[in-house]
């Protein structure tokens, strides 16, 4: 009987501490946060990371370096796109579809060749192909919208 409990006790001892320590993996997990807020536009913490990352290898490729903060560059270039891409809705701009899509189409396809498939390419973005398609489709449409 007194075995009985004693089991009974550690078992939920052990669930109790399995479990706490599914929660503490959780929560060592960064949530993306908003960094800054133009027109109905937000700009992510993700965006600028990965934004800025993206000009320290292509300053890398070309050779060169800058005294500034690579962060801050990019939050300014993303501030800056998301103002032209306001001014564009509120201007009635006309972006071409097609050429949107076949942005898209075409650098999706290049990220699942570099990852070795959809599954692969899934699994190192944390998301699904779909949901992964239309961030880009959003990203590539602001970024058509400031350029016209």
């Amino acid at each position: 009987m007194i075995r009985k409990i004693i089991l009974s006790i550690s078992a939920i001892a052990l669930m109790f501490v399995s479990s706490h320590d599914v929660v503490a993996q959780r929560r060592q997990v960064m949530l993306d946060k908003v960094v800054a807020v133009v027109g109905g536009s937000s700009i992510l913490y993700s965006e600028v990371s990965e934004y800025a990352e993206a000009l320290v290898a292509q300053r890398r490729q070309m050779g060169y370096t800058s005294d500034r903060d690579p962060m801050h560059e990019a939050l300014e270039a993303l501030l800056r796109q998301k103002l032209l891409y306001n001014q564009a809705l509120l201007d009635s701009v006309e972006i071409n579809s097609n050429d949107v899509a076949n942005r898209i189409e075409t650098y999706l396809q290049s990220l699942i060749d570099e990852a070795g498939g959809i599954q692969a390419l899934e699994t190192r973005e944390h998301m699904p192909i779909f949901n992964y398609r239309e961030m880009l489709r959003n990203r590539y449409e602001e970024q058509a919208y400031a350029q016209a």
